[in-house]
């Protein structure tokens, strides 16, 4: 039997092409099949612009500079409050067909879907004062679910193991310094009993790079951990207030995981496990406070 870059199939080996995922074997497959086959390089080009769509629809949203103050120092009005819902129901019906949306011109329906996603930030989404900035919870559970559920598949579906190219503790600070932008030794991260298992390129939400790193329970035959590292693009990407840790709710992470996120020195870390215990020890024991809020 072949290895498992053999046995990856064509589309899986598309899909990880978008998300650059490939190692240097996969590479030269992916020419080959592309010399023969170059139609396919628009498939790998689409998928790729929809992932990077949809980080960015799924990241901090960005205002003009006085607009949401302006826009929340309304929305705190009980009366206002009161208005703008009695409109909206108003409306409710017509607003319900898509041929009111249809009407439209391309920029009124810009306009009025940044309207609608700051309102629905006010009224519908729990905003979490974090660190520098606010993020919404939606981006936050959108984070969860991905890493909960990327952990999730590397572990049920073969053919994701094709992503993680880092094997040797030696080879793992010069890939990580490349993808993240930080020299660091999977060993300084395997703490809590926990030994590096392999790694590779991952795609978390949002804009900066970020890598899956996978450890083995040493007391827990079998149980696998992941923790995920995204580089913080920019000052709006720090996600947790330096320092502590946060446990990140999600209703979609399936398998009974948990997730905990922080930040240290410009990157965001995402913990994957199954046992609370372990995801606790693992913060105290990186020097981070756990947030009971």
């Amino acid at each position: 039997m072949g290895d498992v870059n053999d046995q990856l199939s064509v589309s899986a080996l598309l899909r990880a092409a978008a998300d650059g995922e490939l190692d240097v074997d996969q590479q030269a497959r992916l020419d080959a099949h592309l010399r023969e086959h170059p139609q396919d390089e628009a498939r790998i080009a689409f998928e790729s612009q929809l992932r990077q769509a949809c980080g960015r629809v799924m990241g901090p949203s960005s205002t003009p500079a006085g607009l949401r103050d302006r826009v929340v120092a309304r929305l705190e009005s009980e009366a206002e409050q009161e208005l703008i819902a009695e409109r909206i129901e108003a409306r409710a019906a017509e607003t319900r067909n898509p041929n009111f949306w249809n009407r439209l011109t391309p920029m009124v329906q810009s306009v009025a879907a940044a309207v609608l996603l700051l309102v629905g930030g006010v009224f519908l989404f729990q905003v979490l004062n974090i660190g520098s900035g606010s993020v919404a919870q939606a981006h936050m559970s959108e984070i969860a679910t991905f890493v909960g559920d990327e952990h999730n598949r590397c572990i049920i579906d073969p053919s994701r193991a094709a992503k993680f190219g880092i094997n040797e503790l030696e080879s793992a600070p010069a890939i990580l310094q490349e993808i993240i932008g930080k020299s660091i030794s999977p060993a300084d991260l395997a703490i809590g009993g926990l030994a590096f298992r392999d790694g590779g390129r991952c795609q978390v939400p949002g804009k900066g790079e970020s890598v899956h790193l996978r450890f083995d329970v040493v007391e827990q035959p079998g149980e696998t951990v992941s923790l995920f590292i995204q580089q913080v693009a920019s000052e709006s990407d720090e996600l947790f207030e330096d320092g502590k840790s946060y446990e990140m709710k999600s209703d979609n992470i399936a398998g009974n995981r948990l997730v905990y996120g922080w930040t240290i020195d410009g990157l965001n870390y995402f913990l994957v496990a199954q046992n609370r215990e372990l995801c606790e020890d693992y913060s105290i024991a990186s020097g981070l406070t756990l947030n009971d809020g």
